[in-house]
């Protein structure tokens, strides 16, 4: 019978016990509940805006060097809030009244754990191969927020004046998984379905 050396029996009681897996899961950048989490505290927040009426004036936004998380929609729902304001977007070769600049205050997703058990401990097998123990979790919440708040302002083009300023509030999701005695676990959000 051959003996069996201490990594092997690690190796093998760790592939026995291990029943956790990470739950960010994804081939994009982003997972769908953080991609939701920015996008519905942007739409959030933009809804917020208070753009004063502009009369029917031609606008285009400026967006050089503005760069953001999900950059497009945030762009997107700014156009629709102009135009929700009474603003036309300037379209083809015409030549806008007013040019909006968005800003970004802040828009990201901040992460957190509390842990009451045994955290996962890497176990280096040979230099190529690492195997970590399970977690013991007794009660673990795994939370994570997205935050953002915008600000935009406005140029009249004809004079160069300042035509309006405007900030949006803050906004806020969370998505949280809680999990207790080893295998249970739930989530609670304030995300829409179908999260």
């Amino acid at each position: 019978m051959n003996r069996l050396t201490l990594p092997s029996l690690l190796a093998a009681a760790a592939i026995v016990a291990t029943g956790c897996a990470s739950t960010r899961v994804s081939t994009t950048s982003r997972t769908a509940i953080e991609q939701a989490l920015l996008t519905e505290t942007a739409r959030e927040a933009i809804g917020g805006l208070h753009v004063p009426p502009i009369e029917s004036k031609t606008f285009a936004m400026q967006t050089e060097g503005f760069e953001t998380v999900e950059n497009h929609f945030v762009v997107s729902a700014m156009k629709e809030k102009v135009l929700e304001a009474g603003g036309r977007l300037a379209l083809g070769e015409t030549a806008p009244e007013i040019g909006v600049e968005p800003r970004v205050n802040y828009a990201q997703i901040d992460d957190g754990v509390f842990l009451i058990g045994i955290s996962s401990v890497p176990i280096p097998i040979s230099k190529e191969v690492t195997i970590s123990t399970p977690e013991i979790a007794l009660w673990k919440k795994e939370t994570q927020k997205g935050r953002t708040k915008f600000s935009a302002w406005a140029i009249d083009k004809s004079d160069g004046s300042l035509a309006f300023s405007a900030e949006t509030p803050a906004s806020v999701r969370y998505y949280t998984r809680w999990k207790f005695l080893l295998f249970f676990g739930f989530k609670t959000t304030n995300l829409g379905k179908p999260f």
